[in-house]
């Protein structure tokens, strides 16, 4: 046999070595082919409305091609056209999120998740990992801001606002529901949590926020039917007997544990606000709301010095809540300070007239410039500084870009 010379070798290797080089570009050309070829014949089918064609063609096509975009969004749409929403979902969670397409297919599942499917729990978690694609994503904060805000999840809540207003990516919404963050109520707060309870039935968080958000016995029924009013009353009058036998099953729900001491705090019974305290998780510590009820333990038994430094540091937590702001009012009055006491005095007023004017909005997103110059008004006199440069920001027409 005869055997290759060092030339020869060299020459034979070279040869090889262009031959796949040549190849990879050919390769490429004809895979760019093949995915021509699909994506028109997934056009046409979709424009003849041919969805289980469409279904075959795009099914077949991510198979060759699973890190592309294109044939899950085909099937998406052959779902849709079947109205089939659980394949819809499914075909967009297998877009990578290395592709460019990735952020406006998590638009489009979290929409499904809110909406047709009703999974709220996984919408949260897509808008999370939209987020993470794309930080200034407006869709996402906005939803998270309107799903902590209607599950009573306040400090999910302050920190989505805030991460929002810093990125100027905020709704507008969102300041409406930073001033209410100490009693936050939603007009379809009971709506929303009866809707999502459907999927989720027994769920705490779905359970807590519907019934915490029924409106009182007493609280106004403006704009209702005489039919709708008498419903109304009766889904109130039962509202105590439904906190008291969820909070026998969720004792350590913070939300209704901050309800039942509330309630205590405004029939004067301090043993049992003492005793509800003594059970507060660690989580408390971050909720204004607690501290200020350590403040009216403090005030009642006439320790104003003690009482004062909690009123602060729930000032500190919330410092547009209204309520600690009148018991801080209070405690000057008690000491003589008549310059605090007008100061403190004007905060409460203006907060309340705030509240007012919000509660007769017909919806928390309708929220109105004067409304909203009025609120950084207050928070300036409130010290929450960051928060009235964000208002003067948006009202001054830079709007999230």
């Amino acid at each position: 046999m005869k055997k290759f010379t060092h030339w020869q070798m060299a020459i034979f290797v070279l040869i090889v070595v262009s031959g796949l080089g040549t190849a990879r570009p050919a390769w490429h050309w004809w895979q760019a082919r093949e995915r021509a070829a699909w994506a028109a014949d997934c056009r046409l089918a979709r424009r003849e409305r041919r969805w289980n064609d469409l279904q075959r063609i795009a099914a077949h096509w991510s198979e060759k091609d699973p890190r592309t975009a294109d044939p899950w969004l085909f099937l998406a749409e052959a779902a849709q056209g079947r109205q089939d929403w659980s394949a819809v979902a499914a075909a967009l969670r297998q877009i990578p999120e290395t592709d460019a397409k990735a952020a406006s297919a998590l638009v489009e599942l979290a929409q499904l998740e809110f909406g047709p499917l009703n999974q709220p729990l996984q919408g949260e978690k897509t808008c999370q990992n939209l987020l993470r694609l794309e930080q200034r994503a407006v869709f996402a904060h906005e939803r998270l801001i309107q799903f902590y805000a209607a599950t009573l999840q306040r400090e999910k809540l302050m920190r989505q606002i805030r991460t929002a207003i810093e990125l100027r990516c905020e709704p507008p919404e969102a300041y409406v529901y930073l001033l209410l963050l100490d009693t936050l109520r939603m007009d379809k707060g009971v709506e929303f949590n009866e809707h999502w309870l459907q999927a989720h039935p027994g769920d705490e968080l779905f359970e807590v926020a519907r019934a915490i958000q029924i409106p009182e016995p007493t609280e106004a029924k403006a704009g209702l039917r005489p039919d709708q009013l008498d419903a109304a009353r009766a889904l109130s009058a039962g509202k105590r007997s439904e906190i008291s036998t969820l909070f026998a099953k969720y004792p350590e729900n913070l939300e209704l544990l901050a309800y039942e001491i509330d309630h205590q705090v405004t029939q004067g019974e301090i043993d049992s606000v003492v005793e509800l305290l003594s059970r507060a998780p660690e989580s408390a510590e971050r909720d204004s709301r607690f501290w200020r009820f350590k403040g009216w333990v403090h005030e009642t038994r006439d320790e104003l010095a003690e009482a004062e430094t909690a009123y602060r540091k729930a000032l500190e937590l919330h410092a547009l809540d209204w309520n600690t702001w009148n018991r801080l009012a209070n405690i000057a009055r008690r000491r003589n300070e008549p310059d605090a006491v007008l100061r403190m005095t004007a905060i409460v007023d203006q907060s309340k007239s705030l509240r007012t004017k919000i509660r007769e909005l017909p919806a928390a997103e309708l929220v109105t410039p004067e409304i909203l110059s009025e609120l950084a008004s207050y928070a300036r006199k409130c010290n929450v500084n960051w928060l009235a440069d964000a208002l003067d920001r948006r009202l001054k027409g830079i709007t999230p870009q």
